[in-house]
Order: C-alpha cells, then sequence, then structure tokens
C-alpha cells in the first residue's frame, strides 16, 4: 500500500524510515510552503511523491488520490486534520482510542462541532491497558444515514 503522509509545516525525510525505503511509495499531502521546505530531500527521493494540498479544505487533494487510483485512505494522527477531514465530509468512519496516561493536549476535542454518531464498537482496556477505551464511531452524518436506511 501507498503510505500517505499530511504535514502542514514540512519534515525532514532523512530522519524516518518510511521515506528512505524505495519500496514504499508515499505521498506527502502539504501546503505549498511546507512542501517547500522539503524540495531538496524530495529530489533525491523519487519514490515520494509532494501533492498540494492548498487551503483548508482537502477534497481537492483527495480528489487527487482518487484520480491516482486510492479510493480508501486510513489516517492516523491529530485532530486538526481529523476535523478538516470531518468537515470535509470524507470520513466514514472514526476510530478513537482514549487513554488515561498523560500525551497531547488534556481535554482535547476530535472537533468542535457534533461529530459523533453512533458508536458501533467501544472496547475496554483490561490489566496493562487498564483505562484505555477503543472506540469505533460513524460520524454524525453517516449515522443518520444509516438509521434511515
Amino acid at each position: 500500500p501507498v503510505q500517505i503522509v499530511a504535514t502542514m509545516r514540512g519534515l525532514d525525510p532523512a530522519a524516518e524510515l518510511m521515506f528512505n525505503v524505495p519500496e514504499i511509495p508515499v505521498i506527502v499531502l502539504g501546503p505549498p510552503a511546507a512542501l517547500d521546505t522539503m524540495r531538496s530531500a524530495l529530489r533525491s527521493r523519487p519514490w515520494i511523491e509532494p501533492l498540494i494540498m492548498d487551503g483548508a479544505d482537502p477534497r481537492p487533494a483527495f480528489a487527487q488520490l482518487v484520480s491516482m487510483g486510492i479510493e480508501r485512505v486510513s489516517c492516523v494522527g491529530g485532530r486538526t486534520f481529523a476535523a478538516s477531514l470531518i468537515d470535509a465530509d470524507l470520513v466514514d468512519e472514526i476510530y478513537l482510542t482514549t487513554a488515561p496516561a498523560p500525551g497531547g493536549e488534556p481535554g482535547t476535542p476530535v472537533h468542535r462541532g457534533a461529530w459523533r454518531g453512533r458508536t458501533v464498537v467501544r472496547k475496554h482496556g483490561t490489566g496493562e491497558e487498564g483505562g484505555v477505551i477503543f472506540e469505533q464511531i460513524l460520524p454524525a452524518r453517516l449515522s443518520a444515514q444509516a438509521d434511515v436506511g
């Protein structure tokens, strides 16, 4: 599978293994300024394809992914990008893992709006994973459609 990385500021491909294995194709989504910071590193790595995500709307970039034959994407990451995908109606399912251990910014919501639809699965960790909650959630718009259909 193709690895897709979204970055708002750019990153150093030399510092990450996945960017240095020619057998693993990578697409880097980012605004022009972020991709510009990576230009020289990308020049020597032809298996990495930059894809401009200009502005806050990810739909044009995702339309380009579809034109490249990519129809399903699993996104792992932060709430800012997740919120932009929810706003653009590009999310079919949300897999949310919360834990009692500190990480990120406490109390930070996935999205400021009403995104939480029907919970399909909720599992509570046991033993060493006590306090961890894993949920599969349909976004509110999908949940409403599933209940009607």
